[in-house]
């Protein structure tokens, strides 16, 4: 392997490294924001995970950003009596630019 070829090699090794940190850090702030969004409605936030959804790139207030989309469920757990439970479950999702909230959403 020349001097070029191992360079352009190392220079795509810490890409993709700074893609997988850069990753988790938007997964972490997904996870942040929906379980506030649900804490703030009532809502149990399933799983305490989130799902990517869609990946892409976006011009936003810091530049070209990566734009993610990551689904998520919740529910809200009530009792109508003590026999019949009634459990309301539903989808939300957010959007983050980058690390910053761009919108979230619960079905109801």
């Amino acid at each position: 392997m020349n001097p070029k070829e191992l360079l352009w090699s190392l220079f795509g090794m810490a890409l993709v490294a700074w893609f997988f940190s850069d990753s988790l850090r938007a997964r972490e702030s997904a996870i942040i924001f929906s379980r506030q969004a649900c804490h703030q409605a009532g809502m149990q936030f399933l799983d305490e995970t989130v799902a990517l959804a869609r990946l892409g790139i976006r011009f936003g207030e810091q530049g070209l950003a990566w734009r993610r989309v990551y689904h998520f469920e919740y529910s809200d757990d009530r009792m109508v009596s003590s026999c019949h439970p009634y459990t309301r479950r539903g989808k939300g999702w957010v959007i983050l630019c980058g690390t910053i909230l761009e919108e979230l959403t619960l079905e109801i």
